[in-house]
């Protein structure tokens, strides 16, 4: 495992960027297929929160270690509203999604979630190895040391489509960024 793991990274680190997102997308294809994807263990507590037909938000979406299974989960009629601002990791969830057969469940955002609307600067740090560690890149407030993007920002009461529709689950995982994110969805929480 570790050594395929470093092979993908080496992969990664010196290829073209867009063939160093296919590998990604391949990767975490298999993963999802695999069943082997996440080992977070609110996974499995999922099942008691959320329901068939049900409408859920997954901000910091990454590469759908919620997002799929949720996905899954809503089938047939339910829907999953992710959000995921680094655009390299956006096009590798719409992969595994699209793939996946998840489309008409998943509704993806390219937007950072905050308690203002605008753009915001995320720091993206690198792996020991040199490569972009894209699962832990954060909002930054200034200059920050390293590559960082900026990305649009939105908040979650601003969105038409989830003003349309009861709630029933909010997952947010914004790297330190969370009480922000849940400043911008107070009237989503109230409803």
């Amino acid at each position: 495992m570790r050594y395929r793991s470093s092979l993908r990274r080496l992969l990664q680190n010196h290829c073209p960027e867009r063939a160093a997102e296919v590998v990604r997308a391949a990767y975490y294809l298999g993963r999802h297929v695999a069943g082997r994807f996440s080992v977070e263990p609110e996974i499995a507590f999922l099942r008691s929160l959320v329901r068939p037909n049900d409408c859920v938000v997954d901000v910091g979406a990454n590469v759908g270690a919620y997002t799929v299974p949720l996905a899954r989960l809503v089938r047939p009629k339910g829907l999953v509203f992710a959000f995921e601002p680094i655009p390299a990791t956006c096009r590798t969830l719409k992969v595994c999604v699209f793939a996946l057969g998840l489309s008409r469940q998943v509704r993806l955002f390219q937007v950072a979630v905050s308690d203002a609307v605008g753009e915001v600067m995320m720091a993206v740090p690198s792996f020991d190895d040199g490569g972009l560690n894209f699962y832990q890149a954060a909002i930054v407030g200034g200059a920050t040391n390293g590559p960082h993007l900026r990305v649009p920002a939105v908040r979650l009461d601003d969105i038409d489509e989830l003003r349309k529709v009861p709630l029933a689950f909010l997952k947010v995982d914004a790297e330190g960024h969370d009480s922000r994110v849940l400043g911008g969805a107070m009237e989503l929480i109230a409803r």
